[in-house]
């Protein structure tokens, strides 16, 4: 048993409020730690990179772009769903 520090209570668990200060958030199979995403950031602002460079060149001198970039803008387009799913099962 130990003090629950939100409300002030015994307790054998740990109430959702009170799971960061008792350590219990990093146990957790759906939280991701922060430090745990530097390869997956980096990926994306090599994306980021890439975008912004290739929408510029393709809207300026390319009306019509080959099936291999268009389909290479779409995997961009779906990683960058997935990393904002990921952001909001990141720890703070």
């Amino acid at each position: 048993m130990h003090i629950c520090s939100c409300t002030l209570s015994y307790s054998t668990m740990c109430c959702c409020c009170c799971s960061l200060c008792c350590g219990n958030l990093w146990k957790r199979e759906w939280v991701i730690h922060p430090d745990r995403r530097r390869t997956w950031d980096v990926i994306t602002l090599l994306l980021v990179i890439y975008t912004s460079l290739a929408i510029p060149f393709a809207v300026a001198f390319a009306p019509r772009m080959p099936l291999g970039l268009v389909l290479l803008d779409i995997t961009v387009d779906l990683l960058f769903m997935t990393d904002i799913v990921l952001n909001m099962f990141t720890a703070y």
